[in-house]
């Protein structure tokens, strides 16, 4: 069935495209084309989608024909991710190979057929390059070095340490570690526009990311220093929100010389490396629970130190 209507939007997209003869089409209506083609989830259809709309010839802004090359150059790569998963023949490398010169044809197709949108281009042609494993040809340093000179910011991966300070019935400062964590910044790719001169963007992440897996947590109360925790959450986001809704740990001091084990959900919210959340603490220990916070507000600071092989997003 879902084939059956990838087929159907295929075929209305090509009758529409030949219905509308050599006229001339407003960058509006070439949009709208893009976005139909765009829309099919499909490789194999999109890919023919796609070649249909460039023969007929109805893209003529330099924008649109750079964004329909950069369009089948990452379809060409999906075909053939797709026919890896069910295909396991020895020509699967030969048929890489060509596929990977495909690609970078179509890449060079998009960079050169608009000067102003070229680092938008060549930053997807960067990540194509690492996706195939192909970060020691020449080009994925030269096309980072460029986007890079334009405002690129590469993802921050690696082993994380954190900063906290929790606030309640009294303080608590303590420290985090996590073995794989990114931070994905904010950042604006510019170029010139040659059709005015100005700066404008090309491409940009408006809203930063951070996400860290398998965090440890050891904390100590600033009023009793015997007092102490420790904690682990498989995963929490920092940025641009803070949610950690798995973490587990145990509380011991003067007074309470077991473990007490407690389930704390944070929310909140956060930007770049900061980020503040409302932590409910449920106590599993009904003789404990007088004892310990309830309600507590977390200030958090994280940040990957030992950085592992850098990846684009």
């Amino acid at each position: 069935m879902k084939n059956l209507v990838v087929l159907l939007l295929l075929c209305m997209l090509i009758n529409k495209i030949q219905a509308q003869g050599t006229t001339p089409l407003s960058l509006e209506d070439q949009n709208k084309l893009i976005a139909q083609v765009s829309h099919i989830s499909d490789p194999a259809a999109k890919l023919k989608a796609i070649d249909s709309l460039i023969s007929s010839g109805k893209l003529t802004s330099d924008g649109q024909i750079a964004t329909i090359y950069s369009g089948r150059a990452q379809t060409l790569w999906a075909v053939f991710q797709e026919r890896v998963d069910l295909d396991n023949s020895e020509d699967l490398e030969v048929a890489k190979q060509k596929t990977i010169e495909n690609v970078l044809a179509d890449y060079k197709k998009a960079i050169d057929a608009c000067a102003f949108c070229q680092p938008a281009h060549r930053q997807e042609r960067a990540e194509f390059l690492k996706d195939a494993d192909l970060e020691n040809n020449p080009l994925y340093d030269a096309d980072m070095k460029y986007v890079k000179d334009h405002g690129f910011k590469e993802t921050e991966s690696g082993f994380v340490i954190g900063f906290n300070y929790m606030g309640g019935k009294s303080g608590w400062f303590g420290a985090m570690i996590s073995p794989f964590g990114y931070f994905d910044p904010r950042y604006k790719i510019t170029n010139t526009d040659p059709a005015d001169g100005k700066l404008k963007t090309v491409s940009s992440n408006p809203v930063p990311t951070s996400v860290n897996y398998l965090t440890i947590e050891y904390n100590q109360n600033l009023d009793q220093p015997a007092a102490h925790e420790m904690s682990f959450s498989p995963f929490q986001m920092t940025s641009p929100f803070l949610i950690n809704p798995a973490k587990f740990g145990f509380t011991q001091s003067y007074t309470i010389t077991k473990p007490s084990w407690f389930y704390r959900p944070e929310l909140g919210i956060g930007w770049g490396y900061i980020s503040v959340a409302y932590a409910y603490n449920f106590v599993f220990s009904k003789s404990d629970r007088h004892e310990l916070d309830t309600n507590m507000l977390i200030v958090r600071f994280t940040y990957p130190i030992v950085p592992y092989k850098s990846t684009l997003y």
